[in-house]
């Protein structure tokens, strides 16, 4: 378990931005009616399952950084900053427009930063933009960078469409597919898009008040779970016409370590931060899992459910776009104020996990 804290890095600015096409969960089920008929799934089950009943729809063909200049122009405007300003751009989604240049190199040239100006990519899973928010506090915190540009742009589609296919043509049998096989392609059901940009300044250049500081948190990577969730090729890439991309999940077994895990986290995070009791903490803002998955983390894991900020059922699993998505709506909905305290907790297939301790200044 890795901790640390940080003294001077504040989100200046966070912004989401969500596509307007919808696709509703009980459209997928019209589509899916005759295969799921077969394997004597009921009808609703999706819903009932994941409590997601719709999720936003990029085009397949859409690359991730179009989104991703759109919310990250948002954000700029929102700090009151230009792209001249900022010192770092990290793009950190698992959809990405090609292999080669990452596309944080692609959003650092579309929104005219400087030259000076470092841009690379963080993927790793869902957890990705936290990660992301980690390194740039930190190298905020060293003294190499004053603003930094933390971006998530999910595109998940061609990975959803190809799950389809594969249920309506009958699994890996090509004949019928098996309810253990629907079991663990079902998480790619409940995916959606989304993009969402952080602008992290040095504590001393925040224009305006009322704003999250991030105080610290905790990390860690359990990696004798590398086997529960596994993806065969970016879910966006779209040089090779007949790039097939498939995601298997062992749901039941990687809600469980997430967990096991979890819990130790969050009792190493009340060590580091004393202050940050259950009591005296106003919102969790969790990765958008589901109802099931993030409903028996919050219980086992011994937290306040009624405390969780939940945008799932709108919008859908975002991959790593969920996490900074909630906080956004949730700051937006629950009027924090200063010396307000929030939890945010980030997981991703491998495992690994961080916690980050939040305080409006």
């Amino acid at each position: 378990m890795t901790e640390f804290k940080f003294n001077q890095t504040v989100i200046e600015s966070h912004e989401f931005y969500a596509p307007q096409k919808v696709l509703t969960s009980e459209q997928l089920e019209d589509t899916l009616a005759e295969s799921l008929g077969k394997m004597g799934v009921p009808r609703g089950s999706i819903y009932k399952l994941s409590g997601i009943k719709e999720r936003r729809v990029t085009p397949q063909e859409e690359v991730p950084s179009i989104n991703a200049t759109k919310v990250a122009m948002h954000a700029l405007e929102a700090a009151g900053v230009e792209s001249k300003d900022i010192d770092l751009v990290l793009s950190c989604s698992v959809a990405r427009d090609k292999f080669e240049p990452a596309t944080a190199c692609i959003i650092h040239h579309n929104l005219g930063c400087r030259k000076d100006c470092m841009a690379f990519d963080i993927t790793n899973a869902c957890i990705g933009f936290s990660n992301g928010i980690v390194v740039a506090a930190n190298m905020i915190e060293a003294g190499m960078v004053k603003r930094a540009l933390v971006i998530s742009s999910e595109n998940p589609f061609r990975v959803i469409n190809n799950t389809i296919t594969r249920i309506i043509n009958g699994g890996e049998s090509a004949s019928e597919m098996t309810r253990k096989e629907f079991l663990s392609l079902f998480p790619v059901v409940t995916l959606g898009s989304g993009a969402a940009a952080f602008v992290l300044t040095r504590e001393d250049l925040v224009k305006a008040k009322n704003k999250p500081k991030i105080l610290g948190g905790v990390a860690y990577s359990d990696t004798s779970h590398i086997n529960l969730c596994s993806a065969n090729t970016d879910f966006c890439t779209n040089e090779l016409i007949n790039l097939e991309p498939l995601m298997f999940t062992e749901a039941s077994a990687i809600i469980e370590a997430s967990e096991v895990l979890g819990k130790i986290a969050w009792e190493r995070l009340q060590e580091l931060f004393p202050q940050f009791s259950l009591k005296s903490i106003k919102a969790f803002f969790p990765h958008q899992v589901g109802k099931h998955a993030n409903g028996q983390y919050f219980q086992n894991v011994g937290l306040d459910n009624a405390k969780e900020y939940r945008i799932y059922e709108k919008y859908g699993n975002m991959v790593s776009t969920s996490l900074p998505a909630s906080l956004v709506l949730g700051s937006q909905d629950l009027g924090f104020k200063a010396g307000d305290r929030a939890i945010t907790f980030g997981f991703g297939s491998g495992l690994n996990g961080v916690l980050l301790a939040l305080e409006w200044q």
